[in-house]
């Protein structure tokens, strides 16, 4: 027992034993049959109309844990239909859309929405809005590239990032007539404005999450980190220079069957945001819903998982689930901590074989069932 590989041997295997103890209770997998991306469903939502305190909220990074959002703001209801591209006559700068997240605010019956396709294999592709608040004479938003925002299958220590932009106007504004021209008659001056946004997403807490009207459910918590940065063309010559930069933290939290069922968002500062901020521009609660029920279950849905190592690598195998697709192999050195998983393989098949593990003293494996 005192070789490298003999020392590697044991700790594999003990990993493995730990990892299968370890997600029993608040650690699910959310798939594409958890979101909302079919035309006809919807959801309601409260939400707030000024800022509000979210202290003691948000919970910590881990778990399991509980997140009880069964009070909050209801200054204002949100309702989000699933709609055809051409709703109302919009979406036509979308060719390639095939679904539209149309948002309604109860309060003022303003509308916006979102246009998107859910990939297999891949996730939620969200090619832009239309967006009246963020200019009512430009509301088209197209964004370059189209992003993913969602991947197809998440879990707990799962990580992404999403770059994409979007040009808009900044500005539109009337001027006063010329005093030294008797016949100027003023007009308007019109700004081009970029919005430039990156994006760094980690699925950092896993646990329970309760709601008004739906009751409690198994949840990821989803921190993400976006930067925002605004570009002007202040001479109108197609040069456009940085005039500020902006940071906001969003929480989402994703549940079996519901999808996105809540979320809180910091406000938008020069500097990012702490993980624990405590005022929020946004607290988004689901309450109602027609969402049928999801098909991915609670992990580990592995049965006769095994490990064999030989010559530096390891082969994992398993019985195979009569209703997985695929499966999706993963690996970290530190479970439960900061250290997040990292995919090792997807494949159809019911094994793995790991080369790798020469160069890692211990690894802890997971293998998630894709419905």
């Amino acid at each position: 027992m005192n070789s490298i590989k003999d020392r590697t041997k044991l700790d594999v295997v003990l990993l493995l034993s730990l990892c299968a103890a370890t997600q029993t209770w608040g650690q699910v997998t959310i798939g594409s049959d958890d979101m909302f991306n079919r035309i006809g469903q919807y959801y309601k939502a409260y939400a707030n109309r000024s800022d509000v305190v979210v202290s003691g909220r948000l919970g910590t990074t881990g778990g399991p844990q509980a997140w009880d959002f069964t009070s909050g703001p209801t200054d204002d209801v949100y309702r989000f239909d699933y709609v055809a591209v051409n709703d109302e006559g919009n979406g036509t700068d979308f060719p390639n859309a095939k679904i539209a997240e149309r948002k309604t605010e109860q309060a003022n019956g303003s509308k916006a929405w979102l246009y998107f396709e859910q990939v297999p294999g891949v996730g939620r592709k969200v090619y832009g809005a239309h967006e009246k608040k963020i200019n009512a004479d430009a509301p088209v938003l197209i964004f370059q590239p189209p992003v993913i925002d969602f991947p197809e299958t998440i879990s707990y220590g799962d990580k992404w990032a999403a770059t994409m932009s979007y040009k808009t106007e900044f500005l539109t504004f009337d001027t006063q007539p010329d005093p030294d021209d008797p016949d100027s008659d003023g007009g308007s001056l019109t700004i081009p404005l970029i919005v430039e946004t990156s994006s760094e997403f980690v699925v950092d807490a896993h646990g329970i999450l309760n709601l008004p009207g739906i009751s409690f459910g198994n949840a990821l918590r989803v921190n993400e980190l976006a930067m925002h940065t605004f570009k002007v063309d202040i001479e109108g010559n197609g040069s456009f220079e940085t005039f500020a930069t902006e940071f906001v933290r969003t929480y989402y939290w994703l549940r079996e069957d519901n999808g996105i069922a809540a979320q809180i968002t910091s406000k938008h500062q020069n500097t990012p945001p702490p993980d624990n901020f405590t005022t929020a521009s946004h607290f988004i609660r689901m309450f109602e819903s027609n969402h049928p029920k999801g098909t991915v279950t609670v992990a580990p849905a592995i049965r006769n998982l095994k490990l064999t190592i030989n010559d530096g690598r390891a082969l994992l195998n398993w019985t195979k689930n009569a209703s997985a697709k695929s499966y999706r192999v993963e690996y970290t050195s530190k479970p439960g901590g900061t250290e997040p998983w990292t995919k090792l393989e997807e494949t159809p098949n019911n094994f793995v074989l790991d080369a790798t593990i020469s160069s890692a003293p211990a690894r802890f494996y997971r293998v998630v069932p894709i419905n």
